[in-house]
């Protein structure tokens, strides 16, 4: 612990560090939800993207990976969240979305 946060390092294979991943990690992460603010990615399936930045930033996290595909929904409309909603993870995370781009 140091400075009201936990931290630990390792396997990870089955989210086991707590860090929100499955990622193997050498150095320390912090582990979310033990005095850290945290990012809970929200529902934003089906809502414009702007609307997803906007809940993105209400959740203190952040739009990552944005990938735009065709498809027969409204342009701009999120069609894919990475995670899934309801995961938490660390204040700041970057989210990724799938977005119609149209027809």
């Amino acid at each position: 612990m140091n400075g009201g946060h936990v931290y630990c390092m390792g396997q990870n294979g089955h989210g086991q560090l707590g860090d929100g991943t499955k990622k193997q990690r050498r150095t320390r992460v912090a582990v979310v939800g033990f005095g850290a603010v945290v990012c809970t990615v929200p529902a934003v399936l089906g809502k414009t993207f702007t609307a997803a930045k906007t809940a993105m930033v209400r959740a203190h996290c952040r739009v990552g990976t944005l990938r735009r595909v065709a498809s027969r929904k409204k342009r701009d409309t999120v069609l894919a969240v990475t995670p899934r909603p309801g995961t938490r993870l660390l204040k700041g995370a970057r989210v990724g979305l799938t977005v119609s781009r149209g027809h």
